[in-house]
């Protein structure tokens, strides 16, 4: 299962995910779950990163899409209409078959495994420089945002956690924007987490984060860096539990 987090700051984007994986078991005709490490993340040229929740089979067959686009174009941004058709064709195209390959399987509608894109990109020579653009998982559909977005299915308990920081409500989501990517690191770290610590059994450790600020290559967290916002996150914990003594003694 997954859960992706992107979040536009003041200074470029975070895009943060958890690392287990779901797959298509064709013998049994249904979806089963795999506890394993899955690097859910990954850039797309110079200056796009991508996550993806769903089948891992589709999600494997459109990143090998990916990889064969001409060099010039992944290096585009999102605002490149050529890449942007090309993307969408591609998930398109890769869901389609999919999905058709499973009916053939006798798999029920209410079965059927499809794969949701999120991608960013900050390109700084554009006006609007931050863009997160989402991709529907068995209907092609594209939604652009530029604050806050969450995939897959541990969204409700991210959502949660972004709702206590007033992130993940429409009006409010321009206020990432003044976050730099260190705190919205932390933001998306805690998101993640929450949704881990839950217990709901649908997302595991561990999280990945990677990070585009201006006129700078996607760059991921490396395990100290990640290890000090773990620790960020508990001394967060911490603060709020001592607020609320001083408020409410």
């Amino acid at each position: 299962m997954t859960l992706i987090v992107a979040l536009a700051c003041k200074n470029g984007v975070v895009l943060a995910s958890d690392g287990s994986a779901a797959g298509f078991a064709r013998e049994f005709k249904r979806a089963f779950f795999v506890s394993a490490l899955s690097c859910k993340i990954n850039p797309l040229g110079k200056n796009i990163l991508w996550g993806a929740s769903g089948s891992v089979d589709i999600i494997q067959t459109i990143e090998a899409e990916f990889e064969e686009l001409p060099s010039a174009m992944k290096d585009k941004s999102l605002h490149d209409l050529a890449l942007r058709k090309r993307i969408k064709d591609i998930h398109r195209r890769c869901v389609t078959n999919a999905i058709k390959h499973q009916r053939e399987m006798g798999v029920k509608n209410e079965q059927l495994i499809g794969a949701e894109l999120l991608l960013v990109s900050n390109d700084v020579n554009q006006a609007d420089p931050i863009k997160i653009w989402y991709i529907g998982s068995l209907r092609n559909y594209f939604v652009e945002d530029d604050g806050c977005s969450v995939i897959g299915d541990g969204t409700f308990y991210a959502q949660m956690s972004l709702l206590s920081f007033r992130l993940n409500l429409t009006s409010l989501k321009p206020r990432s924007k003044n976050l730099s990517t260190e705190q919205g690191c932390l933001v998306a770290h805690r998101a993640v987490k929450d949704a881990i610590e839950a217990g709901c059994g649908i997302v595991g450790p561990p999280i990945d984060i990677w990070v585009i600020k201006d006129k700078e290559k996607p760059k991921m967290l490396t395990v100290n860096e990640k290890e000090k916002l773990d620790k960020a996150y508990v001394a967060w914990q911490e603060e709020e539990v001592s607020l609320l003594q001083k408020l409410i003694p």
